[in-house]
């Protein structure tokens, strides 16, 4: 088998409402579809998550198509190796990575309709029958937390059935931020969990401070709380709190990064994706490093649609070991590129009912449709430049 043709569309996909945290204020997302066809017939379909500038991942792909055209897609690794050094790819990484990805789940695609096989039977099969998501809470940050609307959908997502909560802190209140987490306990009770993420927010001492302070109401780790580099932060804060802490930009930079991660045992938890790593292999494999070292496995939602979503799921239901409430952007898409919407769209679990490849039905009218939007319209910005005006002294 041969690839024959190789396509990127951009799209513009908006959000039910705004996501923030002191780092991100979007309101919808971005992504770069890719559509491969080979020689057999076959349409293998991928994703990129875009991150802070969809153009700069179409560019990237661009740079990398000479690498993919004609070749067999069933070398995935070599194809990986050859772009990402021959194509001088290794000096940015994490660039290379997030639109690699979306050209690797099309590669399995291919791979796993050839054989007519669900991706997750090429990884060796499943090791369990569903894989239960998580509830993104609004916080709202911009510029106050809005309590009324984190009552409301604390309480949509208590009544659909999640397990799991997950809001940002780090925003520009800490007394709103111990609102919060003490209005999501009151709503959901003693027995369910809920998350916070920090997007590196804090300083050490802070996190110290202020992870004790929320623990009151028993949070079940923190995300990220302070600067992913140097490693020994972490390290530092993980004597000094009894909560669980998640690497999860730290998983975003590098290998020898995540590499350095897990030999230090520096979280108890990583929390990453396709994208982060670039490859379904690739994650797959810390998946199981991980496991074999004590360390507990999340996936990392970064802003994806569909088709990247369902390759995620398929590593998550080959993996030994995964938490449960893995993260999620899909309940938060005004729309998606399927033909039907997926299952965490509406509810906190997904089975295995996949069929060949990644097992979702694709849209292209949808494909066209949000493609147009961003023809017209252009990209979601990560976060309105005016915003950073009104607040840094770089413009005083």
């Amino acid at each position: 088998m041969k690839i024959t043709d190789v396509e990127f569309t951009p799209v513009r996909m908006p959000l039910k409402h705004r996501e923030s945290s002191h780092k991100v204020q979007r309101d919808g997302i971005m992504a770069v579809i890719v559509k491969l066809k080979s020689d057999k017939g076959i349409i293998g379909w991928g994703e990129c998550c875009c991150g802070p500038n969809m153009s700069s991942i179409l560019e990237t792909l661009k740079s990398i198509k000479p690498f993919i055209l004609g070749a067999n897609p069933w070398n995935r690794e070599a194809l990986w190796f050859d772009a990402f050094t021959h194509g001088i790819w290794s000096m940015r990484e994490p660039t290379f990575n997030y639109a690699w990805s979306g050209i690797d789940i099309a590669l399995w695609d291919l791979c796993a309709k050839s054989c007519d096989q669900p991706i997750y039977n090429l990884l060796g099969g499943l090791k369990r029958k569903s894989v239960n998501y998580f509830f993104y809470l609004p916080t709202h940050y911009n510029p106050k937390l809005d309590l009324n609307l984190l009552e409301k959908e604390c309480h949509r997502g208590h009544e659909l059935g999640y397990d799991v909560f997950y809001l940002k802190t780090a925003g520009t209140d800490f007394n709103d931020e111990v609102k919060a987490v003490k209005l999501v306990r009151k709503i959901i009770g003693p027995s369910k969990k809920i998350r916070i993420d920090c997007n590196e927010g804090w300083s050490l001492s802070e996190a110290v401070k202020k992870i004790e302070v929320l623990d009151k109401w028993n949070i079940d780790f923190a995300e990220q709380p302070i600067p992913a580099q140097p490693i020994e932060l972490m390290e530092e804060l993980k004597k000094k709190t009894k909560v669980a802490l998640a690497s999860n930009e730290g998983m975003a930079l590098n290998s020898l990064i995540r590499k350095e991660t897990l030999r230090k045992r520096s979280c108890d938890v990583i929390v990453t994706n396709i994208a982060f790593v670039g490859r379904i292999g690739e994650l797959y494999r810390l998946g199981y490093e991980a496991s074999d070292l004590g360390i507990e496995f999340c996936l990392a939602s970064n802003g994806e649609l569909g088709i990247a979503s369902a390759a995620n799921h398929h590593v998550l239901l080959s993996l030994p070991k995964i938490v449960k409430g893995n993260q999620q952007i899909s309940s938060m898409l005004k729309d998606d590129i399927l033909l039907k919407p997926l299952p965490i769209a509406e509810g906190p679990n997904w089975g295995i009912h996949l069929g060949p490849g990644i097992g979702v039905d694709v849209d292209e009218d949808k494909i066209n449709k949000y493609h147009n939007e961003y023809l017209k319209f252009g990209e979601y910005m990560p976060k309105d430049p005016s915003s950073i005006k009104n607040q840094s002294p770089s413009f005083l």
